[in-house]
Parts: C-alpha cells; sequence; structure tokens
C-alpha cells in the first residue's frame, strides 16, 4: 500500500517506509530519516 511522505510528498510503501510515527489512530510515514525529523521540527515543534 502507498501513502505520501507528509514533507516531501513522495510515495511511500507502507511496507517499506524507513520511519513510521503512530499519531493517534493514524500512521505516517516517510521516505527518509531526513523528512521524519523536519516533521518533528515543524510539525511537532520539537
Amino acid at each position: 500500500m502507498l501513502e505520501k511522505d507528509p514533507v516531501c510528498g513522495k510515495d511511500v510503501d507502507t511496507e517499506k517506509a524507513i520511519v513510521i510515527f503512530k499519531m493517534g489512530d493514524r500512521y505516517r510515514y516517510f521516505c527518509s530519516e531526513e523528512c521524519a525529523r523536519i516533521f518533528q521540527k515543524t510539525k511537532l515543534g520539537l
């Protein structure tokens, strides 16, 4: 199954995602650790 990386917009295979965040009842899939870090800084304020 494909999901969009919320940072760069690339399609990410959910079974091969580099990083996965669970937020409530939803999962976010990332193509790279870099995109996951950007998401943490900009969306989560970490």
